[in-house]
């Protein structure tokens, strides 16, 4: 039966999840979890830590589905009220805003890539999220690199300008000077050879 299947690998169940918090809807969401699969929240929680794009780089052809952004990451991208919430609710704050800086196999998480595929309404309300507007205060030395990374897409790679304005308010960086800092930094952290192992082709290097 599928659950059997599912029951024992967690691949399995990690790939179906990746879809469901992709395309479906929050109540199909949760069908797919306790019925199709069977899962208590404690074990969404697993499947969600679940590192599957370790091998999805090397084992799939181009076309296909590889795998190689995070559950929450293609969770940001899902429109149907509730997703992101509902992760928030299974994961906790904490958990939550951990997962949401995780990155990808291409060097992107879940915030960048909001940014990237201008999804101003999510990016907006990750951004609200207090822990989250924390982690990206300009006053505190240490984000910087975090900062950059995330204006890399808002500046560089976006050519609406209204959603520029709009992302640069949120973060409180429409000071000239703040701005001009930014756009003079050099990211500093590289990641580690473990990591860039882990990472698939054409991986974002900030630098």
């Amino acid at each position: 039966s599928v659950q059997q299947r599912c029951a024992e690998s967690l691949d399995i169940k990690y790939r179906i999840l990746w879809w469901a918090f992709f395309k479906c809807s929050l109540a199909m969401i949760t069908d797919v979890a306790s019925d199709l699969l069977g899962l208590s929240n404690e074990e969404i929680v697993r499947v969600l830590k679940h590192t599957y794009v370790e091998k999805s780089a090397r084992e799939f052809t181009s076309g296909g589905a590889q795998y190689l952004e995070t559950i929450v990451s293609v969770a940001c991208s899902n429109n149907n009220d509730g997703v992101l919430q509902k992760l928030e609710s299974l994961l906790g704050v904490k958990q939550f805003v951990e997962s949401l800086l995780l990155c990808d196999a291409y060097n992107i998480n879940a915030i960048e890539e909001c940014a990237r595929t201008e999804n101003l309404q999510t990016l907006q309300y990750l951004l609200s999220i207090e822990r989250v507007k924390q982690l990206y205060a300009h006053q505190d030395e240490k984000n910087h690199d975090r900062i950059f990374r995330l204006l890399y897409f808002v500046v560089c790679e976006q050519k609406d300008c209204a959603f520029m304005e709009a992302v640069l308010d949120v973060l409180d960086l429409k000071s000239s000077d703040v701005l001009a800092y930014f756009m003079r930094y050099r990211c500093v952290a590289v990641p580690s050879e473990q990591e860039q192992q882990r990472f698939g082709r054409g991986w974002r290097k900030y630098h």
